[in-house]
């Protein structure tokens, strides 16, 4: 497997999983330069994402999406780990996730993840409504 970053041009394939996953895509314009995409053989995999702001040592991992007909974790893995060290290579140690899945949730934890809220929804706000 290799890690790559992701482009726009990435966009499409990403919006075709997560409504393959029944999940609303995440608007392009809401993702940011900080994302790559986990191959195997060529064929994209995984996608993970990471916001960093330069005022603090944190960032947030957000919207790891995965080939819905392809269910790897082995990619799923290569993602969190790849995201992580980058962000670290970024001098940020602090980081956060969101999830609802107990099984992503099992796998954060193994790369040092803890819980704090067992309860969450995403509020997203699109400028001008």
């Amino acid at each position: 497997m290799i890690i790559r970053e992701w482009t726009p041009d990435d966009y499409p394939v990403l919006e075709k999983w997560w409504n393959a996953h029944g999940w609303p895509a995440v608007p392009q314009q809401m993702l940011p330069a900080c994302g790559i995409i986990v191959e195997d053989d060529g064929q994209p995999k995984a996608a993970i994402f990471a916001y960093m702001d330069h005022s603090t040592p944190f960032a947030m991992i957000e919207w790891l999406v995965t080939d819905p007909e392809s269910k790897s974790p082995t990619a799923i893995k290569h993602a969190i780990k790849g995201i992580m060290r980058i962000v670290r290579r970024h001098g940020r140690e602090h980081m956060m996730t969101s999830s609802n899945n107990p099984l992503l949730i099992k796998m954060f934890e193994k790369y040092g993840f803890k819980q704090t809220d067992k309860e969450m929804t995403h509020l997203i706000c699109m400028g001008g409504e």
